[in-house]
């Protein structure tokens, strides 16, 4: 484990090593909580080295079984920042906004940006470019590029996915 570049093997590493390495850049406070409890689950889970890998799994796993039968699938979260994440995740994977959507109870009093723009208001002007009819906006900020907010190519395109024709009834 090195927690200069972040990389982590949880399964060979002791929790308190872990947990230790995940929250060094933390402040005292920060860290004092997260010691305590589920705060622990929480923070392992929303690292960025395992949001990569989970999301990179699900993603091959949907590729190889559920997609070419014509399935979906549902992923549920610890938490809507671990939500907003995993969207990223997906976007920088190559994933196209309209194949997926994140649903979690907004707070438009104390969420920042990285989760307004997971708001259902927010998923709806990206990909219809207007706000749905008797909705009032709650961003008015357009996401940043994908390329830009992931740092690395994408490796997962929709071309690369089979999927039956969709059945008209």
């Amino acid at each position: 484990m090195d927690a200069g570049d972040k990389t982590y093997e949880s399964a060979s590493v002791p929790i308190d090593r872990f947990v230790a390495a995940v929250t060094e850049d933390l402040p005292e406070e920060e860290r004092e909580r997260v010691e305590k409890g589920a705060a622990r689950f929480k923070v392992m889970a929303k690292a960025p080295a395992r949001v990569e890998a989970v999301v990179a799994d699900a993603l091959e796993y949907l590729g190889e079984r559920t997609f070419p039968q014509g399935f979906k699938a549902q992923f549920v979260a610890v938490d809507r920042e671990a939500c907003a994440l995993a969207a990223e995740e997906l976007l920088c994977l190559g994933m196209a906004p309209e194949e997926f959507a994140v649903i979690y109870t907004p707070n438009a009093k104390k969420d920042d940006e990285s989760l307004r723009r997971w708001y259902a208001d927010a998923q709806w002007r990206r990909l219809h470019g207007r706000r749905r009819a008797g909705r009032r906006s709650s961003s008015t900020r357009t996401p940043s590029s994908t390329s830009a907010r992931c740092g690395r190519a994408r490796s997962w395109s929709s071309r690369s996915r089979t999927r039956p024709p969709r059945s008209s009834s």
